[in-house]
């Protein structure tokens, strides 16, 4: 029971931390994509 108990708390933990993975790969497209447009507005209004 114990070792069944203990791979629920790592599963638990390891569907976190890839959750947390996915957000931060997704916040870092988000930035990039935010700076190309950035750039990209500065090129056509300049």
């Amino acid at each position: 029971m114990e070792t069944i108990k203990t791979n629920n708390i790592m599963q638990r933990a390891l569907a976190i931390v890839s959750r947390r993975k996915r957000i931060s790969a997704t916040n870092v497209l988000h930035s990039q994509l935010r700076r190309c447009l950035t750039v990209f507005d500065l090129t056509t209004l300049g």
